[in-house]
């Protein structure tokens, strides 16, 4: 008897606190991070529910340094501005982030873009086989050259 009495009372216990603990939680939010490089402009979306896409903070990487962050819009979109030297490679991360409050959390995951390797410049006009700063001390040197010959042959 006693022992049924008390399988009761633990029973009745259990079922008046489980919902409580049911309800409370922390849920996980996988992100994945696009990246597009064209020209002078690093841009993407940062993918995975909506607590966990905008205000977010995406940190850039050329060459494998740390150049600028910056943050999300509302969807979840990011971009940078930026120049580089190729051949080099541009990455963006997402550290991750936790998103609510308890008992309704959500841990963002942190992620990584595709590394892009650039390996020349892309122009309107096509793609550049040199950086635009190798070109123009080449165009530079070269017409030093002909005012010299000019010079010389006059």
């Amino acid at each position: 008897m006693r022992r049924g009495l008390i399988a009761v009372m633990l029973i009745s216990a259990g079922t008046m606190i489980a919902p409580h603990i049911a309800s409370a939680g922390v849920f996980v939010g996988q992100t994945n991070l696009n990246i597009h490089v064209q020209e002078d402009v690093v841009s993407g979306m940062l993918v995975g529910r909506p607590e966990c896409r905008g205000n977010q903070t995406i940190d850039l990487y050329v060459g494998g340094l740390w150049v600028d962050a910056t943050t999300t819009d509302s969807a979840g979109h990011y971009a940078f501005a930026f120049t580089t030297v190729p051949p080099t490679t541009v990455q963006t991360t997402f550290g991750g982030s936790q998103a609510g409050q308890h008992p309704d959390r959500f841990d963002c995951t942190p992620s990584e873009s595709r590394l892009v390797k650039i390996n020349k410049v892309k122009t309107a006009r096509g793609p550049m086989k040199t950086a635009p700063a190798a070109a123009a001390i080449a165009e530079m040197v070269a017409a030093t050259s002909r005012g010299i010959g000019h010079a010389f042959a006059s």
